[in-house]
């Protein structure tokens, strides 16, 4: 039995270029090997929320499974957190939360009712080759066409996935200036382009899907996980500002509307003390950002950037 709000479907990923540079995998050697994979998506419940992209590979050396979701990074460092409420302290205490929620509540955080979407794994991978050299990688499945629906109608027409491999070496890695195993931050794909492996097509129906449990630990020769004490590095805060107020300037002036308004609404009738607190980070991402949400809530930016001290501690609405 398939879970509520999700669809599980059958299909084939097939190499066209490849990682055997980086990776011993056979699944990712040959261009034209293909390997029979399962696509597991959450159905669209509600606006702004994240929605699932799991995907199983059923390779001769056993299964693969990769865990993601439609949001290219997470809303905090520390693992097995549940993310809460807005109207809580938690997102002004944790600022490493801004580039989630700019991109939660952004347009992507509204996917059409199909897998018109793109698919990020949410842990980085470590790949080794047949020489034992040793790169960082980070999974993105890109949606190639736009899908409504999935039926016994669509048959021949089934939608596609392109799986690209962004690639990092140590000496990279060293001489970064954030954390890249921070799982709050993406790699710019201006330094870490992105390289094609091959194609994923669901070529069956969702009723012939059956009951399968995905495991991350699930791995294959030649991929594996980074070691605990490189997932457990810190960098410099700072870039728990950089990267959010990045997204924010690259999005079109409709876009910057949407995303306020988005949030504005979500915000309003939280406690006026939460309300400037997150008012403030958000202008640490950059002041036109911090001014919209202000603006949109009636609330004064000058206040919100004040002396925490001076904040009232009363709630508004």
């Amino acid at each position: 039995m398939q879970q509520a709000g999700t669809s599980l479907v059958y299909g084939a990923f097939t190499v066209t270029h490849g990682l055997s540079r980086w990776t011993q995998a056979g699944l990712f050697s040959e261009p034209g090997d293909k390997t029979e994979c399962l696509v597991r998506f959450s159905t669209p419940d509600a606006e702004h929320t994240p929605h699932s992209f799991f995907v199983r590979f059923f390779s001769k050396d056993g299964p693969f499974d990769i865990a993601g979701s439609n949001i290219p990074v997470q809303f905090s460092r520390q693992p097995g957190l549940r993310p809460p409420t807005i109207a809580t302290d938690f997102w002004p205490l944790r600022p490493e939360s801004l580039h989630y929620i700019t991109l939660l509540f952004s347009d992507r955080g509204t996917p059409s009712d199909a897998p018109r979407r793109n698919g990020y794994a949410s842990h980085i991978f470590s790949l080794t080759n047949s020489e034992n050299q040793l790169v960082w990688c980070k999974f993105h499945f890109k949606t190639t066409q736009p899908i409504t629906n999935l039926t016994h109608a669509q048959a021949g027409n089934f939608p596609n996935w392109r799986l690209y491999a962004q690639i990092m070496t140590q000496a990279e890695a060293d001489a970064l200036e954030f954390n890249p195993f921070d799982p709050t931050k993406i790699w710019p794909q201006s330094r870490f382009p992105l390289h094609e492996a091959g194609i994923i097509e669901l070529n069956r129906p969702p009723a012939e899907a059956g009951p399968e449990a995905f495991d991350p630990t699930n791995l294959v020769p030649g991929i594996g996980y980074p070691p605990d004490n490189l997932l457990q590095a810190r960098r410099g805060s700072d870039d728990d500002y950089a990267q959010p107020g990045n997204l924010f300037r690259l999005m079109s002036p409709p876009e910057r509307d949407h995303l306020i308004g988005n949030l504005v609404a979500t915000m309003k009738g939280v406690p006026k003390h939460i309300l400037l607190k997150q008012i403030a980070h958000f202008f640490l991402c950059d002041p036109a950002y911090g001014k919209g949400i202000a603006d949109g809530l009636g609330l004064s930016l000058d206040q919100a950037l004040a002396p925490e001290s001076v904040r009232p501690k009363t709630a508004i609405g």
